[in-house]
């Protein structure tokens, strides 16, 4: 068995958060997963169509990324590195997030 190392923990996520810090958090779920929920203030860029939406993404500020697991937001955040997004960090899968959601 393997595990995913991530680049933030979700409690630095949450304080970040809490403190109103400008970070920008990106969910690479599909739109219904997204719906189901999701982490608060986040917004929704699904992988499968990165390639088309990732450059209205700011580069001077935070990207914290997650999905389900963590294991499309390593491609998203690789993606992000590739074309020079310094900031970007995989923060893992929603499943991970023992606080509260959002849905629409």
């Amino acid at each position: 068995m393997f595990f995913l190392k991530f680049d933030k923990t979700m409690e630095e996520v949450k304080q970040a958060l809490d403190e109103h810090q400008d970070i920008v958090l990106v969910d690479v779920r599909e739109a219904d997963e997204y719906a189901s929920g999701h982490l608060p203030q986040a917004i929704n860029m699904p992988l499968s169509r990165f390639h088309e939406s990732y450059t209205m993404l700011p580069k001077e500020k935070p990207l914290y990324v997650y999905c389900r697991s963590g294991q499309r937001s390593r491609t998203a955040v690789k993606r992000l590195k590739d074309a020079g997004y310094a900031n970007a960090y995989n923060i893992g899968g929603i499943i991970h997030w023992p606080y509260d959601t959002e849905s629409r």
